[in-house]
């Protein structure tokens, strides 16, 4: 059995089909997989982080909600634009939301 960690980056537009997704992980994960979900996100309100952790009634799991906005200064030098509506762009955004997990699970 190995755990299950999830890291999703939606937007308002975005935040059903995360919510299915998380849905879907929870009730098809191994039952004794601990699951972890890490929630990037720089528009969620209040309502959106309740509907989220709503999900905590499916099952156990961990649900990190990071909002991270303050942590985009550190690729302000990346020119995403220039690679605008491409693969390659979803890529860097992936591999930003990635950089950015990796520093806030370092300094948890």
């Amino acid at each position: 059995m190995e755990d299950v960690n999830c890291v999703l980056s939606p937007n308002k537009k975005y935040l059903v089909g995360a919510i299915v997704c998380m849905t879907s992980v929870l009730k098809n994960a191994d039952i004794k997989a601990k699951v972890r979900f890490f929630i990037l996100h720089t528009e969620l309100d209040k309502e959106d982080i309740k509907t989220i952790n709503r999900l905590k009634k499916i099952r156990e799991c961990e649900i990190h909600i990071i909002n991270v906005k303050e942590y985009l200064g550190y690729f302000k030098n990346v020119d995403f634009l220039e690679h605008r509506n491409t693969l390659h762009n979803q890529i860097l955004l992936i591999n930003q939301n990635l950089l950015l997990m990796l520093y806030y699970l370092k300094n948890i």
